[in-house]
């Protein structure tokens, strides 16, 4: 049994006695490991929501790198814009990134804008309070096109992560950056995707699956075992860089 699997099952033992952890702060300490020793970092926060992440990276960046947010809901989008307008480094684009450029119907969750999307997630409760608005879309490439470095990409659009990484894989391929992805069946499936989509899109872009703790996930097996088994959160590392990845959970 590999270690990633053996970490997938243990969680969800933990699920099973309704302790569940807080999967948001794990993330947090993951990307500490990469992005502390590098102030000068560009990273992009897709889907950034209230900003629990963008907090964290707004104290890693410092005053030598760069964080733009892209989060389509125009609340809050104004009210990071407000939040972080004296910071230089931070940058809120008002926009939902997939497929293409142009608008979309997106729809918007009162009660729990964070499960907002293009689409609506499959676990979403009965009935649930969803008002569709018209937002602006635009793909990965044209938003980082101007980028000369991208250290981190972090996406998390209730199941439109799959697109969003197609339509960035100049970008990702000209930086090869590190990637988080929420991952999981009441998202992706309502994209027409399944669990061996993500598998399968970061083996063509050359990249490796990792939970949140370092292991590497290689093989279709390992996938399949663990995926939705416990948690949905991932990273995605290039194959070039598998050493270094090692290197920064070694501790």
């Amino acid at each position: 049994m590999s270690d990633a699997v053996a970490v997938a099952r243990a969680l969800r033992s933990l699920h099973a006695g309704i302790v569940t952890p807080n999967y948001e702060k794990l993330l947090c300490q993951s990307y500490h490991r990469f992005l502390w020793s590098n102030p000068s970092a560009v990273i992009l926060d897709i889907g950034a929501h209230a900003g629990f992440h963008l907090d964290y990276f707004s104290r890693l960046i410092r005053d030598t790198g760069r964080v733009i947010a892209f989060e389509p809901l125009p609340h809050l989008a104004a009210a990071l814009s407000q939040r972080y307008r004296g910071h230089r480094g931070i940058e809120i684009r008002t926009v939902a990134l997939g497929r293409e450029q142009g608008t979309a119907s997106f729809h918007f969750v009162k009660g729990s804008p964070e499960e907002s999307g293009l689409r609506q997630r499959a676990d979403q409760v009965s009935n649930p309070t969803i008002e569709t608005i018209t937002v602006a879309t635009d793909t990965l490439d044209r938003q980082a096109a101007g980028l000369d470095r991208l250290a981190y990409i972090k996406i998390d659009v209730e199941g439109g992560e799959i697109d969003c990484l197609r339509s960035g894989q100049a970008v990702i391929a000209r930086h090869q950056p590190l990637i988080s992805v929420e991952y999981g069946r009441p998202g992706y499936s309502v994209f027409g995707n399944t669990e061996m989509t993500l598998f399968e899109l970061a083996d063509e872009m050359d990249y490796i699956l990792s939970d949140l703790f370092g292991n590497l996930i290689e093989t279709k097996d390992e996938w399949v075992t663990i995926c939705d088994l416990s948690y949905w959160d991932y990273f995605l590392v290039p194959r070039s860089r598998r050493a270094e990845w090692r290197q920064y959970f070694s501790d």
